[in-house]
């Protein structure tokens, strides 16, 4: 991502979430289904959202308008269009009267804008040509009003996910990095530019059809000592999960990292487990302190991949780097016979009561590397969270790693990607696991499908095309009607 500044008017952002219409309801008529009843279809009718998005100051906001067809005032039936059509509205702001065109392309479901108005703001729609679409009278009459997301908490439902409404909910989205501009989302975003940086790949990342994303915190930035968390980053932290809801993203926070281990504090590093469990319940009790509040944190995430070495050891952070970060980490330095099975039982035992201390509604995990069993900790999480990277000539051990944690609790597949396999590996393996699966996440770069466009890098040729497999061809809300 190349960070520029929003001009009034926007490129479409591909949103969800629209009106009171459930997910289990809504369905889409392709341009297929569309010509066998053309002849029976007697009228079309145009729905729309008006989302308030961030204030930008001096009364002005970002909107995003959102346009979908039906027939027969069917809002449940999202029509493909079949050919393109131009509305033309009346937006009554804040400021006055603002004639404006919007164009819902051909082979569209929802179509969306973002634009910077003086609120409040009522469009009432109108169309250029008159009246008439595919031969055929079209209708849009209603004044819709502003509305900003109102994200429901979402819980375990079964072997899935609902928010608090009993609307299912299917994490899909995003690991958050952009390695090119900033080393993690925490690591300097006091600076101006780069807070600008990480709102913009925000806005981005919600252009590419997810819900949710993952960030990852560092201890260091969290902690000042062993027991006195930094508020400065907690009030960051909370203003980019606000942020965040602004554009309809639930949150995993995932924390306790020390992905640099020269960032680590030596203090940190001479700890005992028991001194060390203890101010990593502090760290989680003060992240739960300030965000317990919003409602788009969708999990806790005590650990990126926690392991425990078989022998002791003088490293927390085993291995060598991976791109120069470490992402696995030691949860003890001193297992004197016991297994990862008994250590994980007992640190995630050590940890979890102090975000219930002030905390009791946000989930609970752990994310697991993608070995053995990891639903032996049901008891004490409230889903499972597995990362596994495909190899090509292995997808079926993978696919069968996931059946095997198949259990009463829901399994998010966390972290995954082409990172060992090709592109048509990854497409199987995500359509064999989707159906036993609450939901996946990938990666976030840094730029957009279109930026990547603009490079002939074969790295960039290779990350647009992820992209469009999975926030297109396997994304289930692709240019969908619903989140």
């Amino acid at each position: 991502m190349k960070h520029k500044c929003f001009p009034g008017f926007f490129a479409l952002i591909a949103l969800l979430l629209i009106c009171s219409c459930r997910k289990s309801d809504l369905m889409v008529v392709t341009s297929s289904q569309i010509s066998e009843k053309l002849s029976s279809i007697e009228s079309y009718y145009v729905h729309a959202t008006i989302r308030k998005l961030e204030a930008l100051g001096g009364g002005q906001y970002n909107y995003e308008f959102s346009f979908w067809v039906t027939t027969d005032k069917d809002s449940l039936t999202a029509l493909e269009l079949p050919g393109d059509l131009k509305l033309t509205g009346s937006l009554i702001t804040g400021s006055g009267n603002i004639t404006s065109s919007f164009i819902l392309k051909k082979g569209s479901v929802i179509s969306h804008k973002i634009m910077t108005l003086n609120e409040p703001v009522s469009v009432i729609g109108q169309f250029s040509s008159p009246g008439a679409y595919m031969g055929k009278p079209i209708y849009a009459n209603n004044t819709f009003y502003e509305q900003p997301y109102n994200l429901k908490k979402i819980h375990v439902q079964g072997t899935g996910f609902a928010d608090s409404d009993g609307k299912s909910f299917l994490p899909w989205g995003f690991n958050y990095t952009n390695t090119d501009q900033l080393p993690l989302v925490d690591y300097d975003w006091y600076n101006d530019s780069i807070w600008e940086i990480i709102k913009q790949d925000i806005r981005e990342m919600k252009s590419m059809d997810v819900n949710i994303i993952r960030i990852h915190l560092q201890y260091n930035r969290y902690m000042t000592g062993p027991n006195t968390p930094n508020e400065d980053a907690l009030v960051r932290l909370k203003e980019l999960v606000d942020f965040a809801a602004i554009y309809g993203l639930y949150v995993d926070i995932t924390g306790l990292g020390c992905y640099f281990k020269v960032d680590s504090p030596v203090w940190y590093d001479a700890m005992s487990e028991e001194d060390r469990w203890a101010t990593q319940a502090v760290f989680w009790g003060a992240v739960a302190r300030t965000v317990n509040t919003c409602k788009n944190v969708f999990c806790y995430n005590l650990m990126n991949e926690p392991v425990t070495p078989s022998k002791k050891t003088d490293e927390w952070l085993p291995g060598e780097p991976f791109a120069g970060y470490n992402f696995v980490q030691n949860i003890t330095r001193t297992p004197n016979g016991r297994s990862w099975i008994t250590v994980t039982h007992q640190w995630i035992s050590a940890l979890k009561p102090s975000i219930r201390l002030y905390d009791n509604e946000t989930m609970v995990t752990v994310g697991f590397i993608g070995l053995g069993i990891i639903s032996r900790f049901n008891d004490l999480l409230d889903y499972n969270s597995a990362h596994i990277y495909p190899e090509t000539g292995k997808i079926p051990e993978a696919i069968q790693f996931v059946e095997d944690n198949v259990t009463e609790k829901p399994l998010v597949i966390e972290e995954t990607g082409p990172l060992s396999s090709g592109f048509e590996d990854m497409e199987l393996f995500i359509t064999s696991i989707e159906p036993i699966t609450s939901g996946i996440i990938s990666h976030f770069q840094g730029q957009t499908i279109a930026e990547l466009m603009q490079s002939n890098d074969f790295l960039d040729i290779y990350n647009r095309q992820w992209y469009r497999i999975f926030t297109q061809d396997l994304n289930p809300f692709f240019n969908k009607p619903e989140y």
